[in-house]
């Protein structure tokens, strides 16, 4: 990996305009996660006390934990969005990654 990507990662996060699109950015940066896992994350299999994750796929049970400061963007998200209690954590984005080719 490059010697400054970190640096790089976290100035092009900052410069993003779109709230969603720099909460999702922000998640798959500090966790790790790829889009496509990002896109099946739903709200009801978060523990927003904790910040456990857990749910059911088709592979068997799916289990981690957000830590604290995501959590706080996930917490920003779901009010951000009317405060759902269930659903995809980001709707849409499952399509909108289908129809770029990247899932």
């Amino acid at each position: 990996m490059p010697e400054d990507f970190y640096v790089k990662s976290e100035k092009a996060i900052a410069t993003m305009t779109n709230v969603d699109d720099k909460a999702i950015a922000s998640l798959i940066y500090l966790g790790g996660f790829r889009g496509r896992d990002l896109a099946k994350v739903r709200i009801e299999n978060i523990d927003f006390l904790t910040g456990e994750m857990f749910g059911t796929t088709k592979v068997g049970q799916v289990e981690g934990i957000f830590n604290p400061a995501m959590m706080d963007i996930i917490k920003d998200h779901v009010k951000r969005t009317g405060g759902r209690t269930s659903g995809l954590l980001f709707e849409g984005l499952t399509q909108v990654h289908k129809t770029q080719g990247i899932i």
